[in-house]
């Protein structure tokens, strides 16, 4: 972007028909680019807002929620449920983006989004609750991974500062912001969310619908599918024992802490959770055999395409996308249940402090930004990112156990400064991932992330019920320093089931409240340091992340799957069928895009050079595009292999497949 910025400076010198007729050209690309990517802003800035906006409201409010149906023991589904559906999903959606385009599978997002937010407002009971949350976590699933390839298409770099800040904004208004809507009513949490939802349909229909791209497959391809056809390349199988498994592990983490993990129910839902897990562990180990054959599984596209972790660059990416999910989550969740039910304070009180989080964030962000202008590897900013989440967790865990509020606030401003630098270099970090197996990897990092929010807010409100039940029981029946009234009130408090409103908590005798609100505070503080673990295998991980080539090292040819092409020729941003729908990640390496007859070289595409004329079409279909060579997204479409039966194909094109390698060079 630094190169187009400097050429827009000289141009604006010079009287434009004293341009050459190139750089005629040039300059007209340019403000195209810039009017199309101004409408994506205004379009595509919302639909990031409402995402972000969504969880630190739930975050911050689901207790009080789970307080107003009495259910606080359940009140972990509020949030499991959504990202249960969210990381499985995942791959549902980069299906539809690239079978059906851009501005369908967005405003499907949105509209799925907002039916889950209105089930939930109008929720009679926990289970309505938590049936609404899934469905929003299929919207908003959606809507990340829409807005993610948008963005990508376009030039991420593009967009980068405007997002951030974007986020910035979303982290600084939804904590504030939910304590006033739960003051008014807790249906207002999710109902707050229908008027962005409308807004946001509104401004894709009138800028994203003829801006953003459609189908990666070519016109004919698709009008000889039907859509059913379409629709089976999603790994339907996988997504439903992955469901099934989650459901199961989540009746188990709950019922165990309340049935002291010896009852009949927990053993079966935990054991049930791994039987189906294993199922779909095997579900995909099977359809990884079936891929280069001419088994109609061949181009299904899986949600873990398994082969991708023989690279240890990969495991490291994953892991340090899963613990900047664990970390996000848990953080917003936990700080305000430790301040509720640990130190008796407001919702709005607590809130203010995870504003903390915001200038870590900021912060990082303008870190990254100077490694990208020194040159620095992405793994460089991304061990930086993982130390501060592993010292955060010290420092988190220490003050919550001394009670310290100055050690909490500093750790949110470190976690805020790890998940910005861990996110952005990660997805820079695609490039030291080899050409072929990029497209499959990219899906992946939302997914971990939103896995790693899962797996973070299940452990930690099982160990935090089981701690606090644990230490209640203990006062109850076996502290010999209480008086027999006081056991005696905590047996019965224990035998009723503990806390399952905030009118109870708050209503109780002063010493039993005391202890119950101590109870707490060692349960929460627990959780920090049972994640700790994970930050730092990830963090150990990173030592061996690979290096992103820089432009000059690459070699002379380019597959339109990701090397590069001439190393005369200018450079410029990398369109999106060259190197996966995250074609060019955060600026730190950039690719030539490759000339054509229409398009001098270096030159950036605009969405109108992304239309295929039927003689393109014919080509694609006679070589095989870059999303056909490379692996398909999902690692498991039919274009993995140029030579293997593609489903897809007419059989009069079988034999053209001499066409691919003409593409190679």
């Amino acid at each position: 972007m630094s190169s187009g910025s400097g050429w827009t400076s000289r141009l604006s010198l010079q009287r434009y028909d004293e341009l050459s007729p190139e750089e005629q050209v040039k300059k007209a690309q340019h403000r195209a680019e810039r009017k199309h990517g101004l409408k994506l802003v205004i379009a595509l800035l919302l639909p990031v807002f409402l995402e972000t906006l969504d969880y630190t409201f739930i975050s911050t409010a689901q207790i009080h929620v789970a307080s107003t149906f009495n259910d606080i023991p359940w009140q972990s589904w509020i949030g499991t449920s959504y990202l249960l559906t969210a990381w499985i999903t995942v791959p549902l959606w980069t299906t539809l983006v690239v079978v059906f385009g851009r501005y369908p599978a967005l405003m499907l997002s949105l509209i799925v989004f907002g039916v889950g937010s209105t089930i939930s407002a109008a929720a009679f009971g926990m289970t309505q609750v938590n049936i609404g949350r899934a469905v929003a976590g299929i919207g908003g699933s959606g809507i990340l991974m829409s807005y993610r390839i948008i963005v990508a298409d376009q030039g991420e770099a593009m967009h980068q500062s405007a997002i951030v800040i974007m986020y910035g904004l979303a982290f600084g208004v939804g904590p504030v912001a939910s304590g006033f809507l739960v003051d008014l009513n807790f249906r207002w949490i999710f109902g707050f969310n229908l008027p962005f939802v409308a807004v946001s349909i509104v401004l894709a229909f009138f800028f994203v619908r003829n801006v953003a791209k459609g189908s990666d497959l070519p016109r004919s391809t698709l009008e000889r599918m039907s859509f059913p056809q379409k629709l089976m390349i999603f790994d339907w199988g996988g997504a439903i024992l992955a469901f099934c498994a989650g459901i199961l592990l989540l009746l188990a983490l709950a019922w165990g802490p309340l049935d002291g993990f010896v009852t009949g129910r927990f053993f079966g839902t935990l054991a049930g959770s791994i039987v189906v897990f294993a199922a779909f562990m095997g579900w995909e180990l099977f359809l990884t055999s079936r891929r280069g054959t001419d088994s109609p599984l061949s181009f299904v596209m899986r949600i873990f395409p398994l082969e991708v972790f023989k690279d240890i660059t990969v495991v490291g990416m994953e892991l340090a996308n899963f613990v900047s999910g664990m970390s996000l989550y848990t953080l917003f969740f936990f700080i305000v249940i430790y301040g509720v039910l640990g130190q008796s304070k407001s919702l709005s009180k607590v809130n203010i402090e995870l504003l903390f989080y915001v200038p870590g964030m900021m912060g990082g962000h303008m870190i990254e930004r100077v490694l990208q202008i020194r040159k620095a590897q992405p793994r460089v900013a991304v061990r930086f990112g993982l130390i501060n989440t592993v010292v955060a967790y010290i420092i988190m865990a220490i003050g919550m156990q001394s009670d310290s509020s100055g050690m909490q606030a500093a750790s949110l401003v470190l976690f805020g400064l790890g998940g910005a630098l861990t996110i952005g270099p990660c997805m820079a970090m695609l490039k030291a991932v080899e050409p072929d197996m990029q497209q499959r990897v990219a899906p992946l990092m939302p997914l971990f992330r939103s896995l790693g929010g899962f797996v973070g807010l299940a452990q930690s409100f099982v160990i935090m019920n089981a701690k606090a039940n644990s230490d209640i029981k203990y006062n109850a029946y076996d502290n010999p320093s209480l008086n027999s009234t006081v056991t005696d009130e905590l047996k019965r408090f224990a035998q009723l089931g503990g806390v399952d409103s905030l009118d109870t908590f708050f209503a109780l005798a002063p010493e039993i409240h005391d202890i119950v609100e101590s109870s707490y505070r060692t349960g929460i503080h627990w959780c920090f340091w049972a994640l700790l673990p994970y930050a730092a295998i990830a963090l150990a991980v990173s030592f061996f992340l690979g290096k992103v080539p820089p432009p000059e090292e690459a070699s002379s040819t380019e597959l339109l799957s990701g090397k590069t092409q001439n190393v005369n020729e200018s450079t410029s941003t990398l369109p999106a069928q060259q190197n996966s729908p995250y074609g060019q990640q955060s600026g730190y390496a950039q690719a030539p895009i490759p000339a054509s007859p229409q398009r001098p070289a270096g030159a950036s595409l605009t969405p109108h050079d992304r239309d295929y004329s039927e003689t393109q079409e014919h080509e694609w279909e006679n070589s095989g595009s870059a999303y056909q060579g490379a692996g398909g997204i999902g690692g498991g479409a039919p274009y993995e292999d140029p030579y293997a039966r593609n489903p897809f194909h007419d059989p009069k094109y079988h034999h053209q497949n001499q066409g691919f390698e003409e593409m190679r060079v």
